[in-house]
């Protein structure tokens, strides 16, 4: 695996994650998601964005995979979150809801939601399907 010509190009790898149905998963700062074969970690896919070029800027720090709705998805600093489908390698949905970046991403797949923390000290909760927001529960402290 080149990672060092990955880091290069794409910028700073924001996070890295195994899952045995799905491979090698790796984020960079500047948006690009690559998976890796999990035999081998040959290259299997890569998006930007799930689209071949760039359109819309999406930082990527931090990311999950949800096992049982098989979907992959990403937070950046700009208060974005983007689910991709990584077997039929397509973006299935995104947003922008939180006012600042995603700290972290959680899918709680009994209940089929994801979680998202923001720096801006909200934490949302949202249909992982649809990516509707199911509830927000903000931090009013000082």
């Amino acid at each position: 695996m080149k990672m060092h010509y990955f880091i290069k190009e794409q910028g700073p790898v924001t996070k890295i994650m195994y899952h045995r149905d799905v491979g090698l998963i790796v984020t960079t700062f500047k948006g690009m998601i690559q998976v890796y074969d999990s035999m081998e970690f040959k290259l299997i896919w890569e998006t930007v964005n799930g689209q071949p070029e760039r359109k819309d800027k999406l930082t990527i720090t931090t990311f999950d995979y949800s096992q049982c709705a098989g979907l992959i998805a990403v937070g950046g600093v700009e208060g974005k979150i983007a689910v991709f489908d990584p077997s039929a390698k397509i973006l299935t949905a995104s947003c922008k809801k939180h006012e600042s970046e995603i700290m972290d991403l959680y899918f709680y797949d009994k209940q089929m939601q994801l979680v998202s923390v923001g720096i801006d000290r909200v934490i949302m909760l949202w249909d992982s399907l649809k990516l509707d927001c199911v509830q927000v529960i903000k931090d009013a402290s000082p």
